[in-house]
């Protein structure tokens, strides 16, 4: 759930509804996109996918990098993006497009933009604006964004995890000793899970 909700209006006040959970409204004046760039969802019209990443600041890949992450695996094509980069010039957000499909392994569509982006004239940088690179990670276009989104998020939180963990004991150099101890907590390990059983056992016979 994002936080706040931007709703752009030709007759709006620029004012903030705040909501639960410290989610808000922040409706603006401003021009709206042209149709073919709306599409409708649930009763709300919202920016097409190519049209609200090109919209997209730096800013917000920095802040939001696996939300951003996720709607880009959900582009197939170059075409879908291509023809509002062309028409509407948009040299920088082409490299910067280019160096954030190349960020998820998208290398062949982060190659187009450039190459079809210098073709017709325009002087392209590639630029990436993640903060890091997440490696080890191949992004594939599936039917529901979330797939991708769960995978972005447990390589977001494996890396912390990992670091808490004690480190390896290695391995024993006295076998006696250490069977001696697998010997102990066999017999420890045994004794619960039978008092565990019988308790379990007690339960279903009384309910």
């Amino acid at each position: 759930m994002p936080r706040q909700l931007l709703v752009r209006a030709k007759k709006a006040r620029n004012n903030v509804t705040a909501l639960p959970h410290d989610t808000s409204l922040l409706v603006i004046r401003a021009s709206m996109p042209e149709e073919s760039n709306i599409v409708e969802k649930n009763g709300l019209r919202l920016y097409s996918l190519p049209t609200a990443l090109i919209a997209s600041t730096p800013e917000y890949y920095r802040q939001n990098p696996t939300d951003m992450r996720a709607a880009l695996s959900i582009i197939r094509d170059t075409s879908e993006v291509l023809d509002q980069l062309l028409e509407g010039g948009h040299s920088t957000i082409a490299g910067r497009l280019a160096g954030a499909f190349r960020n998820i392994g998208r290398d062949r569509i982060a190659d187009e933009i450039i190459s079809t982006m210098r073709a017709a004239g325009y002087d392209v940088r590639e630029n990436d604006p993640f903060v890091i690179r997440i490696t080890h990670l191949s992004l594939t276009h599936e039917e529901s964004p979330y797939v991708n989104r769960i995978r972005l998020m447990w390589q977001e939180m494996r890396e912390p995890i990992i670091k808490r963990f004690p480190v390896a004991p290695g391995l024993q150099t006295d076998a006696e000793s250490y069977l001696k101890r697998v010997e102990d907590v066999y017999v420890m390990d045994a004794y619960h899970s039978l008092s565990i059983e019988g308790r379990l056992q007690s339960q279903s016979e009384t309910d």
